[in-house]
């Protein structure tokens, strides 16, 4: 890639750090489809205080079950670069094939919908994880679920709350 790049590409600073970076589409809890613009200065914020507010550490190893496109998977596309992580990315989000991933690339964390934990917790073939794996997920209403099979997993985030496992 590095080769076939354009040694004279002049690349233009945004004029402020207000100016918008990106325009991500989401509809949330909603349904309701809606863009959702941020600027420089807000994409550096928010993947700075992803990283501080996780403990992020050098090198993990992150799959991806929350879109990169939805507020920008909550900045860690920026964040995961920043700290050298290995990305898995996966076209399907199931059980069988997180908790094979997880497996197979020795994933040490993630994000996900509480819907997508929802679907962990209840499936059936799941056994327990031989590495801890360390879980953020964020919900704006009160979801319920099982969490006993959280008992491998580090740390969750739940309504803004820290919970140790």
């Amino acid at each position: 890639i590095m080769e076939r790049g354009d040694s004279r590409f002049k690349w233009i600073r945004p004029q402020t750090e207000w100016k918008p970076m990106v325009l991500n589409y989401t509809s949330g809890t909603t349904s309701s489809p809606k863009g959702v613009v941020l600027s420089h200065r807000a994409i550096f914020m928010l993947t700075v205080s992803s990283l501080l507010d996780w403990s992020f550490p050098n090198r993990p190893v992150y799959l991806w079950t929350l879109p990169m496109f939805h507020a920008n998977g909550w900045g860690y596309t920026w964040g995961t670069a920043a700290v050298g992580a290995t990305n898995v990315c996966t076209r399907r989000v199931d059980a069988p094939t997180i908790y094979d991933l997880i497996d197979k690339h020795k994933v040490t964390h993630m994000c996900a919908a509480p819907m997508v934990l929802n679907m962990l917790t209840n499936y059936p073939s799941r056994q327990p994880l031989k590495n801890p794996v360390q879980v953020l997920y964020i919900s704006s209403f009160d979801c319920r679920f099982d969490l006993r099979w959280l008992k491998t997993l580090i740390y969750t985030l739940f309504n803004d709350k820290l919970i140790t496992v």
